[in-house]
C-alpha cells in the first residue's frame, strides 16, 4: 500500500513540475496586471494545468478563509518531494514577505525552470547510447547467454551420461576417467529464470535513473522488462535446442 501511495505521490509531482514554468508565467502577468498575490493564483488556476490547479485552488480557499497565503503555500510545498516546485515557492514567499517585486522574482525563476528542463533533456541525449546498451543486455544479452548456457549444459550432462561409464569400464586401459554430471536441469533452469529477473529489474531501475533522475519511476516498467526478458529466453532457448539437436553421443 504504501509502495502504490508513493508512486501515486510521485506521479502527481511529475505533473505538476511539467507544468510549472507555465503556471508561473500566467501568475506573473496577473502581477503585473495589478493583482494581489493571492489574486493572481486564483486566477492563473486552469484546467490544463491539473494537479498544480487542484492544489492552488486548495491554497487560495485557505486565504479565503483567512489563512495568510505564505502559510497556505507553504502548506502545498511541503506536501511533495520536488525541490523544483519548494524552492519555486519558498522565493516567492520570501518576497512576498518583504514586499519585493514578485513578478520579477517569477519571471527569473521560470527562466531557471526552463533552463533545467533543457538541462535536463541534454543529459537525456548524452546518456542515450548507455539506455541502448543496457537495453540490449535485457532484451537480448543476458536471454542469449544463458540460453546458449542450458543447452551447453545439456549437452555435456548427455555427453558425460553416456561417456562416463564407458570410461569406469575401460579405466585400466585409460590414463583418466570421467564422472557423470549430476546438474539438474529444472535446477539450472530456475536459476537462470530468476537472474535474467534480477538483471531485469535492475536494468529498468537504472534506465529510469538515467532517463528522468528518479529511480522510482523505473519500477512501472519492471514487469515489462521481466517478461520481455524471460520470453527472450524460451525463444533463445528452442532456437538453440533446434541448432544443437544434430550433436549426439553414440
Amino acid at each position: 500500500i504504501y509502495s502504490y501511495l508513493d508512486m501515486k505521490i510521485m506521479e502527481r509531482t511529475r505533473k505538476i513540475e511539467e507544468v510549472l514554468d507555465e503556471f508561473l508565467m500566467l501568475v506573473s502577468e496577473n502581477l503585473k496586471g495589478g493583482y494581489s498575490l493571492d489574486k493572481a493564483l486564483w486566477a492563473a488556476i486552469k484546467p490544463e494545468f491539473g494537479v498544480l490547479s487542484k492544489e492552488i485552488e486548495v491554497a487560495s480557499k485557505k486565504v479565503a478563509t483567512g489563512e495568510d497565503v505564505e502559510e497556505a503555500l507553504g502548506e502545498f510545498i511541503d506536501k511533495y518531494d520536488s525541490p523544483i516546485t519548494r524552492r519555486a515557492f519558498e522565493l516567492i514567499i520570501e518576497d512576498a514577505k518583504t514586499g519585493g517585486q514578485i513578478a520579477i522574482t517569477i519571471d527569473k525563476i521560470v527562466d531557471d525552470i526552463k533552463e533545467t528542463k533543457l538541462l535536463k533533456a541534454d543529459i537525456v541525449a548524452a546518456n542515450t547510447q548507455y539506455v541502448i546498451f543496457i537495453s540490449a543486455i535485457v532484451g537480448v544479452i543476458s536471454p542469449l547467454l544463458f540460453g546458449l548456457s542450458y543447452q551447453l549444459l545439456a549437452i555435456m550432462v548427455n555427453f558425460s551420461q553416456k561417456l562416463g561409464p564407458a570410461m569406469k569400464s575401460a579405466s585400466s586401459s585409460v590414463p583418466f576417467t570421467m564422472s557423470e554430471l549430476t546438474i539438474s536441469m529444472s535446477d539450472f533452469g530456475i536459476f537462470s529464470r530468476v537472474a535474467i529477473g534480477v538483471v531485469a529489474v535492475f536494468a529498468s531501475l537504472i534506465i529510469a535513473e538515467i532517463n528522468k533522475g528518479n529511480i522510482k519511476s523505473g519500477i512501472k516498467y519492471v514487469p515489462i522488462a521481466v517478461v520481455v526478458s524471460l520470453i527472450m529466453y524460451e525463444l533463445f532457448q528452442r532456437v538453440f535446442s533446434v541448432f544443437f539437436s544434430g550433436l549426439s553421443f553414440g
